[in-house]
Parts: C-alpha cells; structure tokens; sequence
C-alpha cells in the first residue's frame, strides 16, 4: 500500500510539474481564433488522466530544419521536450524531469488526426512505468 502511495505521488509529481499554472488555464484550454492547420506545429492544449484525476497540460511543437522541436509548460515554466519525432500521424516525444531522487522520464506517444492529439504517456520512475492517457486540442498562440 504505501509502495503504491509512492508511485501515485510520485507520478501525480511529474505531471504537476509538467503543467501549466491555473492562470493560463482559462485562455488556452479552449481555442478561440485558431486557423485550422495540419501537421503538429504549433500550440496544444488538454489533459492528462491520471488516478488522482485529470491535469491540464499544455505543449508546443516547432519545425526545425532538421525535424521538430518541443515545449510543455509548468510552473517552472517552459521544460524542452527531447526526442520529438514526427511520422506521417504518429508523435513521440520525452520529457526528463530531474528532482532530489534521481531523473524522471516521461515519453508521450501520440496519434495525430486533424486538430487533436490523443495518446499515452509512460512515467519510469525508479525503473517502475505507468502509463497515463493524454487527450490536446490545436490551441491559440500566445
């Protein structure tokens, strides 16, 4: 039991810190002017389903010249994501988190379909993963 209380807080944790503040909530969650785009660039908003209930999460994606480049924010504000990779409709991408125990990771695999990004997310924490759903929406620019 208290193993599992660990774990719980643990991945509750890497989300919080993966989100963004409850000020910028309100304005983003739901787009107001966004263009109808394709592809993954730009602004993404949505949430996280984690046993403790849903989080809001917020991310950005950029193209690069050499592939694409990635951003949530939190309330340490922007955190890159690594390994961003784009495949046709498939997304993945890795956020490392460090923190007084040791690095936490967390990698997303998306499946792209017009204005939304839906998927999972998998925390390893201390070499133990759990998988979580994430649902964004195409959000406005900031």
């Amino acid at each position: 039991m208290r193993r599992l209380l660990i774990v719980s807080a643990a991945l509750l944790l890497a989300q919080l810190i993966a989100i963004p503040g409850l000020a910028q909530q309100a304005d983003s969650a739901k787009p107001k002017d966004a263009a109808p785009q394709k592809g993954v660039e730009g602004r993404w908003a949505g949430t996280v389903q984690t046993p403790n209930g849903d989080i809001e999460v917020t991310m950005s994606f950029k193209k690069e010249k050499d592939g694409y480049t990635g951003t949530t924010t939190g309330p340490q504000g922007e955190l890159p994501l690594k390994e961003v990779k784009v495949d046709g409709e498939k997304v993945t991408a890795q956020l490392e988190i460090e923190n007084p125990q040791g690095k936490v990771v967390i990698k997303y695999d998306f499946t792209l379909k017009d204005d939304a990004l839906k998927g999972k997310g998998k925390v390893d924490v201390g070499g133990q993963n759990f998988d979580f759903d994430i649902s964004l929406k195409r959000a406005a620019e900031k």
